[in-house]
Formats: C-alpha cells, sequence, structure tokens
C-alpha cells in the first residue's frame, strides 16, 4: 500500500491516478496501470468513483501545473518569436568585387507553418468549408 497526501492506494490504484491526471481517459489509465483490455473501462470507472482516486488525481494534477514550465502562453510567444524571426529579411551577398550580388532572403515556410498554428489555435480559419452545394429539390425549382 502506498500513501499519496495521505490516501492509502494499491501501487496499480496510484499508476491510475497518475495517468488519469495526464490522459484525462479512464480506459487508458487503467490500461497502463497493469490492467488487461477486457477489464480496463469498468476498472477505470470504478476507481474514478473512489474518492481516493478523485483526491490522487487532484494531487497529481496540482504537482503537474505547478511544476510545468511549458503553458499555453510560453507556446504562443514562441510561435511568435519563430514567425516574426523568420520573415525577417537577411542579406546574403555573393561574388567579390562589381560581380557582387546581394540577395535578401527569408524562411518563409518555417514562417507560414507558425502563423499557420497561430491561426488554428486562434480559431481564424473555417475548418469545414461551408457547402453552397443546392438540394436536388432546388436546382429542379430552378430549372422551371
Amino acid at each position: 500500500m502506498i500513501q499519496k497526501d495521505g490516501l492509502r492506494m494499491t501501487p496499480r490504484q496510484e499508476r491510475f491516478a497518475a495517468e488519469y491526471a495526464v490522459s484525462g481517459d479512464a480506459e487508458e489509465a487503467a490500461l497502463r496501470a497493469g490492467y488487461s483490455e477486457k477489464t480496463a473501462k469498468q476498472t477505470g470507472k470504478r476507481w474514478l468513483a473512489d474518492e481516493r482516486i478523485q483526491k490522487a488525481v487532484a494531487a497529481f494534477q496540482d504537482d503537474s501545473t505547478a511544476h510545468d514550465a511549458v503553458t499555453r502562453q510560453w507556446v504562443i510567444a514562441r510561435l511568435k518569436d519563430v514567425a516574426e524571426r523568420c520573415m525577417q529579411a537577411v542579406a546574403v551577398s555573393s561574388g567579390k568585387g562589381e560581380n557582387a550580388v546581394t540577395e535578401y532572403r527569408f524562411d518563409a515556410s518555417n514562417a507560414n507553418r507558425a502563423l499557420s498554428l497561430l491561426g488554428k489555435y486562434l480559431h481564424m480559419f473555417n475548418e469545414k468549408p461551408e457547402s453552397t452545394a443546392e438540394t436536388h429539390e432546388d436546382t429542379l425549382d430552378s430549372l422551371e
């Protein structure tokens, strides 16, 4: 028996609580805790109803958020940095003397990728285009 924050649990129960705190999927957490595929769904539901497990899950979630250095805001800030840096034009010279040519290059591919991720997060793009197709009846009515 293991004690997590004063709660007595078996090693499997503690593993279930830790896995559920990460995934939020009771069946997956039960499988990772060592339960068979045949019993994982029922076991997951049973453990979620147990007050000790609920408290342990909350404790694991508190621990992980307190020590989690990567937050949503951090990721967004880094994506903005990547997009801005990739869009900066960098002078690249080739040749010498009268044959010297200066080109300005930027990383369009990675800039587009960072901007795309930011746009998806902000729901700026319509993932499912609206259908403009008419129904069969509408088409027949317009022909009359």
